[in-house]
């Protein structure tokens, strides 16, 4: 069946693949978004920050920066104070990346089948699933940081006037939370190599552009700090520094923190929400658990390794742009968790932190099962991703809070 799907792919226009997405992405990420219709896990802290922001008195919440909780308090702005709207906007411009995603591992690979393969990993990615529907900051970070690599990659050739949205999107994952930093270095790198040789005015204006806007943005969605407290230089760098330490620096132990080298492997996902529901006498049971899905993860992490080794190798660039993002969301984590593990240092870590890795990965997982049905004739992308969409559909109870009677066999 879905060889049969890849054949028609090639049939069809990239706008009427988009409008596909779109088509599957909505309903799965909306549906029952409301439900818990209370606030649970952190949501606490942001929908509390984001009615602070609208109530004039300011964003209480100085661990991270005001951006993500201002676009929760646009979604209660719009639709009002209630569950559907704090997670509104998150599980919008989560559809959005799994439509953008498709169009950079087109710009990538060339490949429909490829771009696909790499949208519908991520669709049917537990723990992007969970982080979507939300009213936390994580699907912020992840989405500004994947419209800024798509801005990136259609910048060139011939259109660096898009290296302007990439700033910005750039500035906003940041302004999200710090981590959405981590890609800087990649974004930079990447359209400073192929601006060489478009002439020294380009060259200098595109890199201020690239240095300044993001900064710039970043700067100005603290707009209401500003006029709450002023513009004080000095404490408003403190104010950095603060959050700059709290990225690093949580001692202490939580009972479902885990370290980065173990959230690859699942080998500790997180319970955001378990509730009991008894209806007729009938007792179902209500959860949410931040996860990921066993067959792209691992494979994923198989195929990452292949592809580093392959790179290192055969000096093959092709996939240097995914697997960078892989690694450069990934690898800052270590130095934390090996401080907190072994030195009683660093911070306290969760697995919904390798959230920002997970595009790279099912980027780099579509590339290598497309290189794997060609090199063998064998259906093998076709089979992971019935795979990957048959895991979800078991884990989608302990994932959505959809209530399933006592005794469900529930993953995570």
């Amino acid at each position: 069946m879905l060889e049969r799907l890849w054949g028609r792919v090639r049939d069809l226009s990239h706008g009427e693949i988009a409008l596909l997405l779109f088509a599957v992405s909505t309903p799965l990420l909306f549906y029952r978004i409301d439900q818990p219709s209370h606030m649970y896990f952190d949501e606490e802290y942001y929908v509390e920050a984001a009615r602070a922001i609208l109530n004039g008195t300011g964003d209480p919440n100085w661990v991270h920066p005001p951006a993500g909780k201002m676009m929760i308090a646009l979604g209660i702005l719009l639709l009002g104070d209630r569950s559907y709207a704090w997670r509104f906007p998150g599980a919008l411009l989560a559809v959005y990346s799994v439509v953008a995603l498709y169009f950079i591992a087109f710009k990538l690979f060339d490949s429909r089948k490829v771009a696909l393969l790499s949208s519908l990993f991520l669709l049917t990615d537990l723990l992007f699933y969970v982080q979507a529907r939300i009213a936390t900051l994580d699907i912020y970070v992840l989405s500004f940081s994947i419209f800024s690599i798509f801005f990136m990659l259609y910048s060139f050739p011939g259109r660096e006037i898009l290296l302007i949205p990439t700033s910005l999107c750039l500035g906003m994952a940041i302004a999200c939370k710090l981590p959405g930093l981590y890609l800087y270095p990649l974004i930079l790198a990447y359209s400073l190599y192929h601006l060489k040789g478009k002439g020294r005015k380009k060259l200098v204006i595109y890199t201020l552009i690239l240095l300044l806007l993001p900064a710039i943005t970043y700067t100005a969605t603290y707009f209401q700090y500003f006029q709450l407290h002023g513009f004080d230089l000095q404490a408003f760098i403190n104010y950095q520094i603060y959050m700059a330490v709290e990225v690093v620096t949580i001692p202490g132990t939580h009972i479902y923190a885990s370290e980065p080298w173990t959230w690859p492997l699942i080998l500790r996902s997180m319970p955001y929400y378990y509730a009991h529901i008894t209806v007729d006498d009938t007792l179902y049971i209500s959860s949410i658990t931040a996860s990921g899905n066993i067959i792209t993860w691992y494979l994923g992490l198989v195929s990452i390794l292949f592809t580093l080794y392959r790179c290192i190798r055969y000096r093959r660039l092709v996939d240097g742009v995914p697997l960078a993002w892989y690694l450069i969301t990934f690898l800052p984590f270590f130095p934390t968790g090996i401080a907190h593990a072994f030195f009683s240092g660093g911070r306290v870590q969760f697995i919904y932190y390798y959230l920002q890795s997970v595009p790279g990965l099912h980027l780099i997982l579509s590339h290598v099962v497309d290189a794997a049905d060609k090199r063998t004739g064998y259906p093998i992308a076709s089979t992971v991703l019935s795979a990957a969409i048959s895991f979800f559909a078991f884990g989608y109870p302990g994932i959505s809070g959809l209530p399933v009677p006592y005794g469900y066999p529930l993953y995570p």
